[in-house]
């Protein structure tokens, strides 16, 4: 019989290791960790060899951005949040988010900021040519299904995938929204630094940026850059998921997230000695943004910054696009009896974390600036009250009908 291995953390605790589980997914971690804490000179010389290998933004690229923008106007209406005039998109990369958002009608005016002009890899050629191959591969698959009454389908349909990542199931319209405006043109590009930049915006969106940033010194620059009752609309990734943004391998799921500092210095010295230093600066790029949902919102109240939408993103299917696994390999990990045992660990050094953030891919956050008329007290009661006012697998959660006597001390 194979003696079984496992490691022991500080409290005595033994975490048994899941056979294979750390090949299946070591090698996004090799290829991920080069670009974690590289400095602006070498992202510039990254970029100078991009620009002369004429890199592209790809079909797949296009597709999951599209689908945030798709999620982003439909979360944002069903908020009765419309009419803006100027938008900011902070850490935009390609800037095909903000070009999206004009082409569906959002904004007005949108603008993208980065540290780095990566807006060449995609032009308004390429970006229409996507848009009808999208519209093109959905409807041969919605016909497939439906002449042969079954699951069939053509084509692999990627942008329902990324759909099923936020955990929405959107509509067909919302899937496609129209395209308002052809003009698919920047407005503006800004290439330098969000705390360094001045001017005034009615909407700012991250998807995913905010770790490159204080999150409490963001929120403030957030809130000065934005005009009365603007609104900020983050899309966050979540610490606590199977395997979160930083990538980091491990001999059993939630690695990173159910070890503290030191007990996870200890394991990878024992049993990740040859890439230990790449793993340990990947890990402390990172640490503070191990938040719960509750303490992004007490950051932003600080600033004048008001709830008024928010959505987990529950896993609906056992399945991290992230990790490479398949269904079925992991879906003994997100069974409540497995869930119960990682969380004993983490509830060693954390008493906040409850089940659902284990669940939690991510979540969308929409804050809107007012004034605060009173303090409310954010806690995990309180979370949990607002995830018990609506269900997960891509639902989003509406604050006004049930906790609204919750959010009075902050409306006008």
């Amino acid at each position: 019989m194979k003696e079984e291995r496992y490691f022991t953390n500080k409290y005595q605790q033994k975490i048994y290791f899941i056979e294979g589980y750390f090949d299946r997914f070591k090698k996004g971690f090799i290829n991920y960790h080069k670009k974690v804490g590289m400095s602006k000179e070498q992202m510039v010389k990254e970029e100078n060899e991009a620009k002369e290998n004429k890199r592209r933004l790809g079909y797949n690229g296009f597709l999951h951005r599209h689908a945030r923008v798709a999620v982003l106007k439909e979360m944002l209406e069903k908020y009765g949040l419309r009419n803006f005039k100027c938008s900011l998109d902070v850490g935009t990369s390609h800037a095909l988010i903000p070009r999206l958002m004009n082409a569906f009608g959002i904004v007005k005016k949108a603008v993208g900021l980065d540290i780095i002009d990566r807006s060449y890899q995609i032009s308004s050629k390429e970006i229409l040519r996507y848009e009808k191959m999208l519209k093109r591969r959905h409807f041969i698959n919605r016909l497939a299904r439906s002449i042969s009454l079954g699951k069939r389908i053509l084509f692999y349909d990627h942008f329902v995938s990324t759909y099923s990542e936020f955990g929405f199931r959107l509509n067909e319209m919302s899937m496609h929204p129209k395209i308002a405006n052809r003009n698919l043109e920047l407005d503006k590009m800004i290439v330098g630094d969000i705390y360094d930049h001045i001017g005034e915006y009615d909407l700012i969106t991250f998807f995913c940026s905010d770790n490159y940033f204080d999150i409490n010194s963001l929120f403030q620059k957030c809130s000065s850059l934005l005009l009365e009752k603007g609104v900020l609309f983050m899309y966050v990734n979540s610490w606590w998921d199977i395997i979160n943004h930083t990538l980091l391998p491990g001999h059993f799921p939630y690695a990173v997230t159910r070890l503290e500092k030191d007990d996870w210095i200890r394991y990878c010295k024992q049993y990740h000695s040859d890439c230990f230093e790449d793993m340990l600066k990947t890990y402390e790029c990172l640490e503070n943004y191990n938040l719960t949902v509750s303490q992004y919102i007490k950051l932003a109240s600080d600033h004048g910054l008001v709830l008024v939408g928010y959505d987990r993103c529950i896993h609906n299917a056992p399945h991290s696009r992230r990790s490479k696994l398949s269904a079925n390999y992991i879906e003994s990990f997100f069974e409540n009896s497995y869930l119960s045992e990682v969380l004993s660990n983490i509830r060693m050094f954390r008493d906040d974390i409850r089940i659902e953030d284990l669940q939690t891919s991510g979540f969308f956050l929409v804050f809107q600036k007012k004034e605060n008329k009173g303090r409310l007290e954010i806690n995990e009661d309180f979370i949990q009250k607002m995830d018990q006012a609506g269900l997960y697998s891509g639902r989003q959660l509406s604050l006004k009908p049930m906790i609204k006597k919750y959010l009075n001390r902050f409306r006008e």
